[in-house]
């Protein structure tokens, strides 16, 4: 993998070996806020699109889809944690991909940076504490709040069932 560095933008050249043993070259682009966060590059809807029309109906997972809240990225660094540079897919991209053949969208990392930010949060402000209902609680709070959002807001799966 090669890694160029320029402000406000990194590139990254990744090479794959082929079964054919031709070298497959991918680039994408991460920007960079004037913050310091760094931005994912969008999902590649043309090639949705493209297996959409090929492959009507074929149902799609997004594997590694969390949007990495930086809220709870926020909490966890305020906390003790070193996530520096914790990026996700942009929720308005996940939203556009729920509306196409992708039936699956994995955002399970969202889920452990809430539960994360809940712990560290608890336990700085609780030393004492040592039982998990009593350092969880909020934890599980954060979690609850995290999946009505995914629901209602982002994967537009209320009110419906499996």
């Amino acid at each position: 993998m090669v890694v160029t560095l320029q402000p406000f933008l990194i590139q990254f050249t990744r090479f794959f070996e082929t079964p054919q043993k031709n070298t497959l070259e991918t680039t994408f682009y991460l920007n960079v806020t004037k913050t310091g966060r760094l931005v994912p590059p969008p999902l590649a809807f043309n090639v949705l699109h493209e297996i959409e029309k090929k492959l009507p109906g074929f149902p799609i997972v997004l594997h590694g889809s969390s949007s990495v809240p930086q809220e709870y990225v926020d909490i966890i660094n305020k906390f003790g944690g070193n996530l520096p540079n914790a990026v996700g897919i942009p929720e308005e991209q996940l939203r556009e991909a729920s509306k196409s053949a992708v039936c699956k969208i994995n955002i399970d990392s969202d889920s452990r940076l809430a539960y994360t930010a809940g712990v560290r949060e608890t336990l700085a402000q609780h030393p004492d504490y040592f039982d998990p209902r009593q350092y969880g609680k909020v934890a599980r709070n954060y979690m609850i709040d995290l999946y009505k959002h995914k629901i209602v807001d982002v994967l537009g799966s209320d009110n419906k069932l499996a």
